[in-house]
């Protein structure tokens, strides 16, 4: 008759474990990524640069990402570029912080080309826009030095 104690116990074990076996297993995304060289690991979505980002190009090693935010205002038919303010925005992947290295008023203006130097946290951009008012204006192009790791930003010259 001790047995009889053990009942109640292996009908809940039994429907527990009928339960289980009878579940749709849950369908998880990967967490991780293998290639023949690398591994990425997934994380949960972060904001690094709040709207409107317009470009966003990763350095060489992947440590930052340069993002060009800029804001959208509807440019007048005579000007041959977006308008509204620019910035750029570093974000490092090691601190997980961004930050604001640079930034113009609004304008005609916009980023045409972002290139990482290799080998180095530092890029070039080129920055086209309307140097004077309609109804005569004269589009140029200035090239910028950045440098992720220091946030710094230099003016190299115009390029015409």
């Amino acid at each position: 008759m001790r047995w009889l104690s053990f009942v109640p116990l292996m009908a809940a074990m039994g429907v527990g474990a009928t339960l289980l076996a009878g579940a749709a297993p849950r369908a998880e995304r990967p967490r991780y990524l293998l290639t023949d060289r690398e591994g990425f690991v997934l994380r949960e979505a972060e904001l690094i640069a709040a709207p409107l980002v317009t470009a966003a190009v990763w350095s060489p090693d992947g440590r930052y990402l340069l993002a060009v935010r800029q804001e959208k205002l509807s440019p007048p038919p005579t000007e041959p570029v977006p308008s509204g303010a620019l910035s750029l925005i570093t974000w490092n992947r090691g601190t997980g912080r961004s930050r604001v290295i640079w930034q113009r008023p609004a304008g005609a203006q916009m980023i045409s080309q972002i290139e990482w130097l290799p080998g180095t946290h530092a890029a070039l951009i080129v920055l086209n826009w309307l140097a004077s008012p309609p109804p005569q204006p004269e589009p140029r192009k200035t090239l910028f030095w950045i440098d992720a790791a220091h946030g710094q930003t230099r003016v190299l010259g115009d390029l015409g």
